[in-house]
């Protein structure tokens, strides 16, 4: 056990032995009793039960991920690779806090899987159009995460190139 994790423990121990908690300007919180929840409560000073209350903060603001970059096919068989921007935030903290461990990863995840769709289903020419592929992705995510408490306000394409396949050591990709 090294240091950092002593001083994480201790740090952990006083905030559960305190009679209360903060919730910041930026954020919402939802407040487990013995694992259940008990309330959601919006910034300010908050009493609770100790070790009995467990309060789970959220940055509740808009906040952006960056996808990494993706290499396609569109439909007429052009390689491209595409990078994106979404910008979200949590609107509903309860749901979130009960149906998702890692929203990032699943905005990503979700973003990407989509980006794939839309370009593997148009050709190049109509892929170029970005403003129109962001808007058509972002309802389409929007659409789908909404089920944790979260609102995507938009996706971005901020990279578009087409690109070619480099083949190393003579590979025949079959």
């Amino acid at each position: 056990m090294g240091l950092e994790r002593i001083i994480e423990f201790i740090f952990e121990f006083i905030a559960d032995i305190l009679p209360f908690h903060v919730v910041d300007v930026y954020e919402k919180a939802v407040t487990l009793r013995f694992g259940k929840v008990l309330c959601v409560r919006d910034s300010g000073f908050w009493w609770k039960i100790p070790f009995a209350d467990k309060p789970i903060a959220y940055t509740v603001v808009t906040t952006t991920i960056e996808t990494p970059v993706q290499s396609l096919v569109t439909k007429d068989d052009k390689e491209v690779s595409i990078k994106s921007v979404v910008k979200y935030n949590i609107n509903d903290v309860e749901i979130h806090t009960t149906s998702i461990y890692d929203a990032t990863d699943a905005i990503s995840d979700l973003t990407q899987g989509h980006i794939m769709n839309e370009c593997n289903n148009l050709t190049y020419d109509e892929c170029r159009d970005t403003l129109s592929l962001s808007n058509i992705i972002t309802k389409k995510v929007r659409n789908e995460v909404k089920k944790y408490g979260i609102y995507i306000e938009q996706i971005t394409l901020t990279n578009f190139i087409k690109t070619h396949n480099v083949r190393l050591f003579n590979e025949t990709g079959e």
